[in-house]
């Protein structure tokens, strides 16, 4: 009779999350279990993720926001870098030179490209591109979602990187602004 009872428990305990699961949308809406998925449908442009490896000179700089609009300026960005950190892969995410490398002087004659920079992250730390949209007055902005899946940061530090490319015409010039939200 108590295996019995056991396992009743563990079927409904099963029926249970099946069913908060269905209710939520199904497992695919945690924002835990995928969260490098684009959320939203960018017309004529991407979006990316790379990793920037530990830089110390950024110790203690809060997340930057860069607009990139020529192939000379995606070099002094990167530049900007250790080569070691520039990269620098880690786990999912390709490296900052892996991410760019297709980026030329092509691609800027009708595009620019939002850098979204986070210095120090923790590596369990995981960003997702939630919007950009026009903002009050002439400005862009982006919003950038921040979890720590299952609720813990790790203690290693990394520098981590959201890429948007935007045509011209869409950025206009405007200034852009980060906001970024975060969750367990």
């Amino acid at each position: 009779m108590r295996i019995f009872l056991k396992r009743a428990c563990a079927a409904l305990c099963a029926v249970l999350v099946l069913a908060a699961l269905a209710a939520c949308g199904g497992p695919l809406d945690l924002p835990f279990l995928d969260p490098y998925e684009q959320p939203f449908v960018l017309q004529d442009g991407f979006v990316r993720y790379a990793n920037v490896g530990y830089v110390e000179e950024f110790y203690g700089q809060g997340d930057q926001i860069f607009v990139i609009r020529s192939a000379e300026e995606m070099e002094d960005f990167c530049a900007g870098f250790p080569q070691g950190a520039l990269a620098q892969d880690y786990d999912e995410l390709p490296s900052l030179a892996e991410s760019v490398a297709d980026l030329g002087d092509a691609y800027f004659a009708e595009n620019v490209l939002l850098v979204a920079y986070f210095p120090h992250e923790s590596g369990s730390c995981r960003l997702r591109v939630e919007d950009l949209s026009a903002g009050e007055g002439d400005t862009l902005v982006l919003a950038v979602h921040r979890a720590f899946p299952g609720g813990i940061a790790t203690d290693d530090e990394v520098g981590r990187a959201a890429l948007v490319g935007i045509s011209r015409g869409f950025y206009g010039g405007r200034e852009v602004l980060l906001t970024v939200s975060a969750s367990a």
